[in-house]
């Protein structure tokens, strides 16, 4: 089956800079790094959005989804509905947080995500913990 990753900004921001060339990473999870961007690199960082285009360190500027539907590149398995956090490359992979650890969820499956294929997500950050 063909998964048809549907797009629909709602709120799409521009920054100044990435802090690394950022031209192959389109539609992963990014945050921001002090007045730059940045890949997600675990479930704990501080959500931004997703990367809606492919800027070099020195080229364009990033355009950051930060909410609304968009593309994401899958890093697993996960569901439609499932929370959705970094995996240490920038991937969306399913929010799993231990028991009274913050995960900064980047938004919700909107299409079920397999490794390396790109899915569906509401993006609309902000924390999960678990607390038993």
């Amino acid at each position: 089956m063909v998964n048809l990753a549907q797009e629909v900004p709602i709120l799409d921001e521009s920054f100044d800079k990435v802090g690394s060339d950022l031209s192959t990473k389109q539609f992963f999870l990014v945050k921001q790094s002090t007045l730059t961007v940045a890949l997600g690199a675990a479930a704990t960082d501080t959500p931004l959005g997703v990367l809606q285009n492919k800027p070099t360190q020195t080229g364009e500027a990033p355009s950051v989804r930060t909410l609304g539907l968009s593309k994401v590149e899958a890093g697993g398995t996960f569901a439609a509905g499932d929370p959705l956090t970094s995996d240490g490359n920038g991937k969306a992979v399913k929010a799993a947080p231990a028991v009274g650890v913050n995960n900064g969820i980047w938004g919700w499956a909107r299409s079920a995500g397999v490794d390396g294929e790109y899915s569906t997500m509401f993006v609309s950050a902000c924390y999960l913990q678990t607390t038993d």
